[in-house]
């Protein structure tokens, strides 16, 4: 029975995550490029598949820094581990739908404004025990500082069902900001 989530983001600190990989009690949950650099038990894809497939070629930044985005479904397939995504793709046997409508049902709310949120959506829906979190971090000028309210809020959706979640190397997650900045007990 799976007790324990580490969930990987991209920012720095991810590879601090202790590895776990093949475990039944312990998984690990990346996004989609990560299963390049380490063994994951779920790959994560919010975005559109087939979108990225058709729209980043070699001129593209993402495309040079990572690999390619084929390149990471190539290896999903060779490893054949779940990849939850919007729809099941036939060139992707393993993909399966995320269950957003089940899981909106089940927790009461709609309100996703990226991967992490959907991973930790999905630990609530497993009902594990615990969460770790690496690589997450969204300060005021970052691009992902819009999806700050909604990771606070699972992660509080979490505390309040009773899960332990353990917040590692934020420096943002999990911490109040004013006027744009970020309060730290260190400041």
């Amino acid at each position: 029975m799976l007790k324990e989530v580490i969930i990987l983001g991209k920012a720095t600190g991810w590879e601090e995550a202790p590895l776990h990989f093949g475990e039944e009690e312990i998984q690990t949950w990346g996004l989609n490029t990560h299963i390049l650099v380490r063994p994951l038990d779920i790959v994560f894809e919010p975005h559109d598949v087939e979108w990225w497939l058709n729209n980043f070629n070699n001129e593209t930044w993402w495309h040079k820094s990572e690999g390619g985005y084929d390149r990471h479904l190539k290896k999903v397939n060779e490893m054949e581990i779940p990849y939850l995504t919007l729809t099941h793709h036939p060139f992707i046997p393993t993909s399966q739908p995320y269950p957003v409508e089940e899981i909106v049902r089940e927790l009461g709310i709609d309100y996703f404004t990226g991967g992490i949120d959907y991973m930790i959506a999905y630990a609530i829906h497993k009902r594990v025990e615990r969460i770790h979190i690496y690589g997450v971090h969204t300060t005021y000028d970052d691009e992902y500082a819009y999806q700050k309210p909604s990771l606070e809020f699972w992660i509080g959706v979490a505390i309040g069902r009773g899960i332990d979640v353990k917040v590692h190397g934020s420096h943002s997650l999990l911490k109040p900001m004013y006027q744009g900045k970020i309060f730290t007990n260190d400041a």
